[in-house]
């Protein structure tokens, strides 16, 4: 077998295991557990203390409650369901552009604009015009 021969075969090798490799992780993202954030010890804050975290410094505001389980308070300002019947609740914020829009996992029940809710999810960062939760529970109405 010739040198060029053998390369050839290492290298579908490596790119074979690779592929193997990515399907396996693809698999595991796929089927690994969800979080039940019920479980979980929730970070307080309100919901313009998060805004105001982030636009003072977004990559500390980040560490602090990306990927965690954070427990919201504020004054709800916008109630809405999406394509699949998703309820998405937006709170108020000191900046009129901003809110924290938190999706809940189950139904919270009637929830009016103008209420104070408290209610904990999973932050997933700063986009521009909100702070999106996900997995949000209800705490209090």
């Amino acid at each position: 077998m010739k040198k060029w021969q053998r390369a050839i075969i290492w290298l579908l090798v490596v790119v074979l295991l690779g592929f193997g490799i990515m399907k396996g992780y693809v698999y595991y993202l796929n089927n690994k557990p969800h979080r039940d954030v019920k479980n979980e010890q929730g970070i307080g804050i309100t919901a313009d203390s998060l805004y105001k975290a982030y636009s003072t410094n977004e990559i500390l505001a980040d560490s602090l409650y990306t990927n965690k389980a954070i427990q919201v308070s504020g004054e709800v300002l916008k109630v809405s369901k999406d394509d699949n019947n998703q309820i998405s609740v937006e709170l108020k914020t000191s900046d009129s552009t901003v809110t924290v829009n938190c999706k809940f996992k189950e139904d919270p029940g009637e929830i009016k604009p103008g209420n104070t809710i408290t209610f904990k999810g999973i932050c997933t960062g700063f986009l521009m015009v909100s702070i999106p939760i996900i997995e949000g529970v209800i705490i209090k109405k």
